[in-house]
């Protein structure tokens, strides 16, 4: 194979290729090849079901291959998005009710702290955690 290229259709982040697919020798039959694709978000968006749907089309000398993936939603999450206690607690008092979201998880081998540490490797920060009862709860917050 030769001569590859990818395209993106519009999608829910505006995600698109920065740079052309490089690739640099032919592909013989049954050959495989790493490569890194940078990405950015600069397209127009239009909200695909589900949401982080990402439509692809990849185009080599002899056809036209279509398939979808989906985006991790944490690759859009910045590190930076720990938020201070205060302002926290302050945007928490704004959330409606109905607008609120709680999640439980079920049969985890992991305590509160690790379940803390893998979070924040996908740039969910922990805000405040506590025990209710047994159970830890913990307030979490991201920015994308």
């Amino acid at each position: 194979m030769t001569d590859l290229a990818i395209q993106f259709n519009k999608n829910s982040f505006g995600v698109i290729p920065s740079t052309p697919l490089a690739i640099p020798t032919a592909l013989m039959p049954n050959q495989s090849i790493d490569v890194s694709l940078p990405l950015h978000t600069l397209d127009p968006v239009m909200k695909i079901e589900p949401l982080n749907n990402l439509q692809v089309a990849v185009k080599n000398n002899s056809d036209v291959f279509y398939f979808n993936c989906l985006i991790p939603l944490n690759v859009g999450f910045v590190e930076d998005g720990k938020m201070k206690d205060q302002v926290f607690l302050a945007t928490w008092k704004d959330i409606p009710n109905e607008k609120e979201l709680q999640f439980q998880i079920k049969e985890s081998h992991l305590n509160a702290d690790a379940v803390s540490s893998k979070l924040q490797n996908n740039n969910i920060y922990t805000i405040a955690k506590r025990n209710v009862e047994g159970q830890d709860i913990l307030y979490q917050s991201l920015t994308h």
